[in-house]
């Protein structure tokens, strides 16, 4: 008869340190895969928000919806009426023409948005009823990368279509200092944010540090969108 030889004490540590190895080794690559996934999710959301913009459009003779930041679709929130977040879920213009609306307007990773008055630490998603900005007032900072309000224009006007902010995710304006942690929803080291351009598509957009200190300068002029 065989008789198993149990574990000796030594046998067991190596075990364990090996153990801890691996998962020394894992860990970042698990967390790394995580943050992938949640800016895929993120990424779809917004492909499902450019369906239903384009489809307003259709039924509003060619116009983006007249909105605030944050009431253009998902559901009604508890703090900044002025941002849109008291905006009742079944006047949030995009959500008839989105399955599950409400999903859709959650990105995974929202850390919430320190400027909003009574933000107090939360989500974005919880408090005005969407993670997704849109661009409803001008920046000076649309000279060089399109921040410039979209609403109740025509979309066939936005020009380049390219690089013309319409939505995205609700820090990506240069005043939410990638400094403070709310800011930094996907990455940890750049300013990188889901946006919806005018074009229809979606990018993991690098924002420069930079835009952080473009509040005096004027919009160029000369840019042609309009």
């Amino acid at each position: 008869m065989n008789i198993k030889r149990p574990f000796t004490l030594l046998e067991l540590i190596i075990v364990i340190a090996i153990i801890g190895i691996l998962t020394t080794i894992l860990l970042p690559s698990l967390r790394g895969a995580k943050e992938k996934s949640k800016i895929a999710v993120c990424m779809s959301n917004l492909n499902s928000i450019n369906t239903a913009m384009t489809l307003f459009c259709q039924d509003n003779n060619g116009r983006l919806p007249d909105s605030l930041a944050y009431n253009i679709i998902g559901k009604e929130g508890n703090i900044a009426s002025a941002w849109g977040g008291f905006t009742r879920q079944a006047d949030r213009p995009l959500n008839v023409y989105v399955n599950n609306a409400v999903e859709v307007a959650h990105c995974p990773s929202d850390k919430g948005d320190y400027l909003l008055p009574g933000n107090d630490g939360r989500d974005n998603f919880s408090t005005v009823g969407s993670s997704y900005m849109y661009a409803y007032y001008s920046s000076s900072a649309s000279y060089k990368y399109g921040i410039e309000h979209v609403k109740n224009k025509f979309i066939s006007r936005l020009n380049p279509p390219d690089k013309k902010i319409v939505i995205g995710d609700g820090i990506f304006y240069g005043n939410r200092l990638f400094s403070n942690p709310q800011t930094k929803w996907h990455s940890k080291t750049k300013r990188q944010m889901n946006i919806l351009f005018a074009d229809g598509h979606v990018e993991f957009f690098n924002f420069p540090l930079a835009i952080e200190g473009w509040g005096g300068i004027p919009i160029d002029p000369d840019r042609g969108w309009w």
